[in-house]
């Protein structure tokens, strides 16, 4: 039996994952409305201003939430970080990839007008270490976010808010790193530099190679870009 409540759900267009976490939640609740945008960087999403819905579930979606969608919930926003709470931001694969981490996870939080900034309600930790670029690692990092979107919102279709109050509660000692990551911080880890070490041009190379999104130099205000 399907929940009394609506979800406005934002998700990624023309996305395997996004269409799974849709049907998902129409078999959940009683009213679904999709919102679904590009991956462009930087992201072009319109403000989706007042929604009214009971609950906004953000997946694979860039969109920036204001205070006015916020408030309007009936419930509560809740956002799938694709990474740990130490990487808050953009290119927490990336970073993972660049510091060695043998660990990554999916941060379940609740959205605040601040960037991965809201209490967290779930943290699941899985194994990296056999990923080596960056494409590895984001097909498993896609993987356990789905089945995490796909557990979490089954509990609250369950339970409701009685889920997300003692998922904060027994979350509370989690924190989020102080660094939040910029879209500028990515670009400046995909500069090489004749000056920098041959382990961190490989370092570099490794964290940001992937498709025609890559490392590179510039030279005489041009820019060569490394190609796989």
């Amino acid at each position: 039996m399907r929940r009394a409540d609506s979800v406005a759900f934002f998700g990624l267009r023309d996305d395997a994952y996004s269409e799974i976490a849709l049907t998902h939640l129409e078999t959940l609740f009683e009213t679904v409305i999709p919102v679904l945008s590009t991956n462009e960087v930087p992201p072009t999403s319109p403000d989706p201003g007042v929604l009214e819905t009971d609950w906004l579930f953000c997946f694979k979606s860039k969109t920036i939430f204001r205070a006015a969608t916020l408030e309007g919930l009936g419930k509560a926003a809740i956002n799938f970080h694709t990474s740990s709470p130490a990487y808050p931001g953009s290119g927490g694969v990336n970073w993972v990839l660049y510091n060695g981490d043998e660990s990554s996870a999916i941060t379940v939080h609740l959205i605040t007008t601040d960037v991965d900034a809201g209490p967290i309600l779930d943290v699941s930790d899985f194994s990296c270490r056999e990923a080596r670029t960056v494409a590895d690692l984001l097909k498993l990092t896609y993987r356990h976010h789905l089945l995490t979107f796909l557990r979490v919102t089954a509990a609250i279709a369950r339970d409701g808010m009685d889920w997300v109050d003692r998922a904060r509660l027994d979350n509370k000692a989690r924190h989020w790193a102080p660094k939040t990551y910029r879209l500028r911080d990515l670009e400046d880890l995909k500069r090489l530099d004749p000056e920098m070490t041959e382990e961190e041009v490989a370092r570099r190379i490794r964290a940001t190679s992937f498709g025609r999104y890559g490392p590179f130099v510039e030279l005489h205000g041009k820019r060569f870009t490394l190609s796989e």
